[in-house]
């Protein structure tokens, strides 16, 4: 299955990839009986049946009104790369314990697609997204978290088996479950929606471009290394500014200082790219001290 182009920049390309087409949101009862709200890995979806098989399935809902190019693109890569995934079924024991939660319908209203993803486990003595088990335990013993780690590591693996990269692993959208004491953990990745297809023949492949993820979990350099490869200035980028809001929130967390064994080549490479000068008179000075301990 060939790669997003850059045919799906609006709404009515994406159409291109629904399944099913509805007159109305109306429709969909015709084909889900939708519930409740899901907690966990994949809370902001709707518990679903689908009516043909009985099958649950969490449903997520996107506005056309919300769809911007770009979007569109990032959702038309993601929905092709899932479907990718399933096209490689895995019977494997140790595999069905580490799963990706992948798109299994896509439903295209007026005003909006739906899209009815596998649903990750919600039931057991243990039942949990992975940043919520964390908070409950304030750290997990280290069996556990072995165990949590290679399961991830398995399913990472499984998309890379089929030319798939996640770009979005965090411990909100990993969901885990233990259903009986004792028993085995099973980790569900709930959330690929920055899902990309990587062309073996061309490793420069336009799906593989730009910044995705959160920028909470974006280390303070990446940002600085990022400006310098996109030629933006961190601090008025969208993304890389609100990183700095939160890193000159927790001063204590950022080196002031390379580390002792920093490349030289890396500290030109930002000097060159970023003058201290620029950065200390910048709004966040946590950021301006880190750069000019580069200088």
């Amino acid at each position: 299955m060939a790669a997003p182009k850059a045919a799906y920049t609006s709404p009515e390309s994406l159409r291109a990839l629904a399944d099913i087409a509805l007159k109305s949101d109306e429709g969909l009862k015709e084909f889900y009986d939708v519930k409740e709200g899901i907690e966990g890995a994949q809370m902001g979806g709707r518990h679903a049946i689908e009516r043909r098989t009985g099958v649950s399935y969490a449903l997520n809902r996107v506005e056309v009104c919300d769809l911007h190019p770009r979007k569109c693109a990032e959702l038309a890569t993601a929905i092709l790369a899932q479907r990718r995934i399933m096209d490689h079924p895995h019977d494997d024991a140790e595999v069905l314990s580490a799963r990706l939660a992948c798109v299994h319908q896509v439903l295209q209203a007026p005003d909006s697609f739906y899209l009815a993803v596998q649903l990750a486990p919600t039931e057991g003595v243990i039942a949990d997204d992975l940043l919520t088990m964390i908070e409950k335990r304030s750290r997990l013993p280290e069996p556990v978290a072995r165990s949590i780690f290679v399961r991830l590591v398995l399913a990472t693996k499984r998309a890379h088996d089929c030319g798939v990269v996640l770009r979005n692993l965090k411990p909100e959208t990993v969901q885990v479950c233990m259903r009986e004491a004792g028993g085995e953990y099973e980790v569900v990745v709930a959330d690929l929606h920055c899902a990309a297809m990587v062309d073996p023949d061309d490793l420069e492949t336009p799906s593989l471009t730009g910044l995705h993820g959160t920028p909470e979990y974006c280390a303070p350099e990446v940002s600085i290394w990022y400006a310098r490869l996109t030629r933006q200035n961190p601090l008025t980028n969208p993304l890389t500014y609100n990183m700095t809001n939160l890193v000159s929130s927790r001063p204590s967390r950022l080196p002031l200082t390379p580390p002792p064994r920093a490349s030289g080549s890396g500290t030109r490479l930002i000097r060159r790219g970023y003058p201290s000068h620029r950065l200390r008179t910048a709004p966040r000075r946590t950021c301006g001290r880190w750069a000019s301990a580069c200088t």
